[in-house]
């Protein structure tokens, strides 16, 4: 009704059309009503116009970010906190998501690319921590839901990272102010996993692969990632850190840690295949060696993993 009444003003008094004040009108008439009557819908068509506020404003000026829009979203990320639909808590993660994001689009720009995905990377990063440590410590539900998203954001940033050592020498980027403090909290996650995680083998193995995977975009800073030994660091890197992914998913019970850190190497596996290997016979070696190299990994990891994952009450591994 509120929406109604807004189109119907406008149509009344000939207003001009400026589609980002709409969404924000629409936005705050929808966090009232949040705050008022409880609605949880309410609350999701308040972060979903405010998100949209946001990137029409952005891609209207060129690339310059409302400062308004924390101001918006402050108090609808309250409302959410205390909120026990899941819809609401991945509406909230993804409004403040996106303005995160675009923080590191600014300026728009060919030779930021390698800033941006540090960026990515350290959001991932910071975003799985978050995740993991609200289950692990009861923190209100709406911040486990940083989990998914900040583990699909670790999935694309790593193959990313990949495929770009096998591009021609590119720009390391810049260590620009959003970068710095979103690595800052990158670090802070890790650490918080590694000194307060209840079951310390889990948050161990976990910090280890996002401190591993964190340490990729500092092979390009240096200029070391795009020469040949330093693709070799990165690709085994990248794979030591969804190794340890999986591992940290198998002791903790994470399910969807676990499918991150196979999602991951199985992708990234892709990548190296299709770009290093070209002929039939090529690929045939490739498979036949790599499929052993497979086997007694998986023996080996079995017998691992028996000893990391605790026992049930039931007497199962």
């Amino acid at each position: 009704m509120f929406g109604a009444g807004v189109a119907l003003v406008g149509q009344m008094y000939y207003l001009p059309a400026h589609w980002p004040a709409g969404a924000l009108l629409v936005g705050i008439g929808a966090s009232a009503v949040a705050a008022l009557m409880r609605s949880d819908g309410a609350l999701i068509i308040a972060l979903a116009s405010g998100a949209a506020w946001l990137f029409i404003s952005y891609a209207e000026s060129g690339g310059k970010l409302p400062p308004l829009y924390l101001v918006f979203l402050f108090p609808a990320f309250l409302l959410a906190v205390g909120r026990q639909v899941r819809a609401v808590h991945h509406a909230a993660v993804l409004a403040l998501g996106l303005w995160l994001v675009l923080v590191a689009a600014e300026p728009l720009s060919s030779t930021a690319f390698g800033s941006q995905l540090a960026h990515a990377l350290a959001l991932a990063i910071a975003g799985t921590a978050a995740g993991v440590m609200a289950l692990d410590r009861g923190w209100p539900p709406l911040f486990s839901a940083f989990l998914p998203w900040g583990l699909a954001g670790y999935v694309m940033a790593l193959a990313a990272q990949l495929v770009r050592i096998f591009g021609p020498r590119g720009v390391a980027g810049s260590a620009n102010l959003p970068l710095v403090i979103v690595s800052v909290a990158a670090l802070v996650g890790i650490a918080a996993l590694y000194r307060l995680s209840k079951d310390k083998c889990s948050g161990v193995l976990l910090a280890a692969a996002l401190s591993t995977a964190a340490a990729i975009p500092l092979l390009f800073w240096s200029g070391i990632g795009f020469l040949a030994v330093g693709r070799i660091m990165v690709a085994a890197l990248l794979l030591t850190s969804v190794i340890l992914m999986v591992a940290a998913g198998a002791r903790s019970g994470l399910r969807r840690v676990r499918l991150a850190g196979t999602a991951a190497f199985g992708l990234n596996v892709t990548v190296l295949l299709d770009v290093t290997v070209g002929s039939l016979l090529g690929q045939a070696v490739f498979f036949f060696v790599g499929g052993v190299v497979l086997i007694v990994f998986a023996v080996y990891a079995r017998r691992i993993l028996a000893r990391l994952v605790p026992a049930e009450t039931g007497g199962g591994a």
